[in-house]
């Protein structure tokens, strides 16, 4: 269970849980076919092209002469040298207002000319939160684009490859692509740090090339997740969001935010723009008070989203295309951030029928609606890697993950114990149950791996959330910010608080990469002849 301390401010790719098995009211709620054919070749590439069907190139990599880096490689070995811009949010909460991080940010803009002018002209859904915020993207993303928009969305951590944190249309970018916006957007950065040497760090150079790519793609909407919190984060520098989303919120990045559920939420909530929309997902009642102070101030309006059960489903079963029932939030935030987005860019045409949400009080819940067959589409069809997925590779069914909060890890459990025996066929032998864990330094396994102790794994593998042992300057999965010792360290800690939770319940073992995990759940499968 990782999502990289970095997530939004670094580079460290999202490591979900891996468990594997060697071996709603008057609406039936269907979630797509979890189980994802095998496919041939080395293990662990093919447990990587199972992840990414669509979009996964790794022959380019893999056929690339040892000496001799393609312009993909030169672009990721340089955006890798980039230091994490988690000490710039640190420094932003130490002053008043968002003086520090957003000002640098639009000298950085203004330096590889994108004009605040032309983000205005995204037309972006800014979206922040805790739990579910990607997902909420994803959902809100896929709906527009069957509706026929052309579509940008800028996504952090990434999975396995940097391209998938800047998509159109639902793509990540092309190698090449990448490699071609990289190169503008970096020589115009080092041209002017040639003058005071400063260059922007992972994340934000990340969010800037995002707008770039955005502008030049010409895209309808852009779909923007929010890195770390709110307020202090680069890409608050949008002036004029079309409608702001927040998903739930938990305690999360405590040393960033607050230590308080009402300082992160006050974090959150600095998305809010004057003259803008702001729906939320349902929130305690000391978030929601957070939230409508700060609507407010920024003189915004604000709605929750309803529950799923409120709207008109022409349908008996409703397909979703992200599992587990706690995305169901998410899902009714995306088709009201969505249909507010239509309405506000005077797209919905006769979509809906007349709706007097401009009346309502700031914080009531918004009503349903009756779901058009595009929305639907889009909820079904939606993919979001990691998060909730089930992949079959032979006798090999891997579950998985990126929980990283207490109340996600509770709701991640809870999918798993579900969708475990929803999955398992009737065999002669009890499947072996494997746990694949990993949570980041500013991360407490404490606070995490209790949920996941009624799972009943027979064994438990513990590994820090790189791929391979020797770090490649050239790889997507190159975290920097952490020295291997302390990986080792956080990775050897993991297994000890298991042991402590279960005692000699369950075998447990620690490695230095994923691939060797991998490897070991691919020799106890083979010697044990278990599923």
């Amino acid at each position: 269970s990782q999502k990289s301390a970095r997530e939004g401010s670094s580079g460290a790719p999202s490591s979900p849980l891996c468990s594997c098995h060697c071996g709603m009211t008057h609406k039936k709620i269907r979630f797509k076919s979890a189980l994802i054919p095998p496919v041939h070749g080395t293990f662990i590439r093919s447990l990587l092209r199972v992840i990414f069907k669509d979009s996964v190139q790794l022959v380019s990599v893999m056929a690339t002469l040892a000496n001799t880096n393609s312009p993909y490689e030169e672009a990721i070995s340089r955006l890798n040298m980039l230091q994490s811009n988690a000490m710039t949010i640190q420094q932003a909460r130490k002053k008043p207002g968002q003086e520090t991080n957003l000002v640098e940010t639009a000298t950085f803009m203004e330096r590889c000319k994108i004009k605040l002018d032309d983000v205005d002209k995204l037309n972006v859904i800014h979206v922040s939160g805790t739990k579910g915020k990607g997902s909420t993207c994803a959902f809100t993303e896929s709906i527009l684009r069957r509706l026929g928009y052309k579509t940008g969305f800028y996504s952090s951590p990434h999975l396995v490859y940097v391209r998938e944190r800047i998509r159109i249309n639902g793509r990540p970018l092309s190698e090449s692509a990448f490699a071609k916006y990289f190169s503008t957007v970096y020589e115009r950065l080092q041209k002017e740090a040639a003058v005071d040497g400063a260059m922007p760090g992972y994340f934000k150079f990340l969010t800037l090339m995002a707008f770039h790519v955005f502008i030049e793609e010409k895209v309808d909407v852009a779909v923007i997740e929010v890195g770390i919190g709110g307020e202090n984060d680069c890409t608050n520098i949008v002036r004029k969001p079309v409608v702001c989303g927040v998903t739930t919120i938990d305690i999360d990045h405590t040393s960033l935010l607050g230590s308080t559920i009402e300082e992160i939420a006050w974090q959150k909530a600095g998305i809010f723009k004057p003259g803008s929309v702001a729906i939320v997902a349902d929130q305690t009642e000391e978030t929601m008070r957070v939230m409508t102070s700060r609507a407010i101030e920024r003189k915004c309006q604000l709605w929750v989203a309803p529950s799923l059960e409120a709207y008109n489903w022409p349908c008996q079963e409703i397909e979703i295309g992200i599992r587990g029932k706690h995305h169901h939030c998410n899902v009714t935030l995306a088709m009201q951030l969505s249909r507010t987005w239509l309405e506000r860019m005077h797209e919905a045409g006769q979509l809906f029928q007349k709706d007097e949400s401009e009346m309502r009080p700031r914080g009531s819940v918004l009503p349903g609606f009756l779901v058009p067959d595009k929305f639907l589409d889009g909820i079904r069809l939606c993919e979001w890697q990691g998060r909730n997925q089930v992949l079959k590779l032979g006798s090999v069914t891997y579950f998985l993950d990126g929980a990283h909060t207490p109340k996600s890890l509770q709701c991640c459990a809870e999918w798993y114990k579900w969708e475990r025996e929803r999955v398992n066929q009737p065999s002669r032998s009890k499947p072996l149950r494997i746990l694949l864990f990993y949570c980041t330094i500013n991360r407490t396994s404490e606070s995490l791996l209790p949920f996941l102790k009624d799972c009943q794994f027979d064994v438990a593998l513990f590994c820090p959330a790189r791929l391979h042992p020797v770090l490649d300057i050239r790889s997507d999965q190159a975290n920097l910010s952490h020295n291997e010792q302390e990986q080792s360290l956080r990775v050897e800690h993991n297994m000890v608080v298991w042991k402590q939770l279960t005692g000699e319940e369950t075998h447990a073992k620690h490695f230095d990469c994923i691939a060797a995990a991998i490897e070991e759940i691919e020799t106890i499968k083979n010697s044990r002849g278990r599923e």
